[in-house]
């Protein structure tokens, strides 16, 4: 599944395609980068942190609005600017197109996510 490369474009998740670096992203330092377009940055919307925010692709433009720090302990992506926060996959759902929001940290698996080098 091709990924847009321009501001506000949705982030959600999607079957693995190993030929498609839009689907994978690099943490690095504080900011989780687009793999195939490393001047894209996770984002979240309008600095917003209640519950259910969404979470966007958007220039890499170094606001609190991007900056994550991975729990490893939990495996989950905390905001911050608000520790209490995590990247969710939204109502716990795997299927395609699931989005990817904002939501308080809860040690759930739908705020769970790996890191490889």
């Amino acid at each position: 599944h091709a990924a847009d490369e321009a501001n506000g474009t949705n982030i959600a998740i999607y079957n693995c395609h190993t030929t498609n670096n839009s689907q994978y992203f690099t943490f690095e330092g504080e900011y989780i980068k687009m793999q195939a377009n490393k001047n894209y940055c996770l984002d979240l919307l309008h600095m917003q942190v209640e519950n259910n925010n969404n979470i966007q692709l958007y220039r890499c433009n170094k606001t609190d609005a991007q900056k994550w720090i991975y729990d490893a302990t939990n495996k989950a992506f905390r905001l911050k600017m608000d520790l209490t926060k995590c990247l969710d996959l939204a109502g716990g759902n795997t299927a395609n197109n699931t989005n990817i929001q904002l939501y308080d940290c809860n040690g759930s698996t739908s705020q769970q996510f790996e890191i490889y080098e």
